[in-house]
């Protein structure tokens, strides 16, 4: 804790989003304790869990017109953005058998921001899609989107993070849950950073988004990274998928926090 306080005096800024210095909190808590992959088997139990809810989501979207399940599948991965061990009311103690109750709960309340018009006719135009995922759990909501998208004839480049930080997929999760036989190609959005960094991002995440007509972003974090650089941004190209999870973001929609937020930058 005295580290924390020694970092946090010597570097807090307020023009820095609130991810950079989540990110570099956890790396000195995993120097610190030498645990490389904290949460390890809560990681692997949420994925194990989301693949049994996805496979009911997969079955309700079956018999769907292809736009309605199109939209039902966006929405389906803007609830599963709830599943965040680390905050939105969820905790470290979180019981994830409760997953399924909590995720049918968020899905049935109506976004506090709905661009899913938009974001429809967006991903119509496009023949290529960058998708940035998220949280461990909710990977498996993320997989019905991606093979939505793919059967649509949409390529699909997934990003994942670089190594381990809270509950944030890894390549090894993506793989577990057979991300790669769906997508058609998985890079590394740069290292262990929460959500993607604009200091720290990849070369491979930057072709990526300089080249995909259209990038689905996972998660506040990563709102926080996309809405920060919205003026560099193509307009109409970046959708943000995720759950407010504190008062600051929600203010930003007219909402407290823990709402769903589908919208298009």
């Amino acid at each position: 804790m005295q580290r924390v306080r020694d970092y946090l005096a010597a570097e807090f800024d307020t023009a820095r989003i609130p991810s950079h210095f989540i990110t570099h909190l956890h790396r000195l808590l995993k120097r610190e304790t030498g645990i490389e992959v904290p949460f390890a088997d809560r990681r692997r139990r949420a994925n194990e869990a989301g693949m049994n809810l996805a496979r009911e989501i997969a079955r309700r979207s079956q018999d769907l017109e292809p736009e309605e399940r199109l939209a039902f599948l966006i929405r389906w991965a803007t609830a599963a953005n709830a599943l965040d061990f680390r905050t939105a009311g969820a905790g470290y103690r979180f019981d994830i058998s409760e997953l399924a109750a909590r995720l049918e709960s968020t899905f049935a309340e109506t976004p506090a921001a709905d661009d899913t018009d938009q974001v429809l006719d967006a991903l119509d135009a496009a023949s290529s899609v960058l998708y940035i995922l998220d949280n461990v759990g909710e990977i498996a909501l993320d997989l019905l989107l991606i093979e939505e998208l793919g059967r649509r004839g949409t390529r699909v480049t997934a990003g994942v993070r670089g190594g381990p930080i809270t509950s944030d997929v890894t390549i090894e999760d993506a793989r577990a849950v057979g991300l790669q036989n769906l997508a058609d190609e998985l890079i590394l959005t740069g290292p262990d950073t929460l959500g993607i960094s604009l200091e720290e991002m990849s070369d491979e995440l930057i072709q990526a988004l300089e080249t995909h007509d259209v990038t689905l972003s996972k998660g506040q974090a990563n709102y926080y990274a996309f809405s920060e650089s919205r003026p560099d941004l193509p307009a109409g190209r970046t959708v943000c998928l995720f759950t407010t999870k504190c008062e600051v973001v929600g203010e930003q929609f007219g909402v407290r926090d823990k709402s769903s937020i589908i919208k298009l930058l």
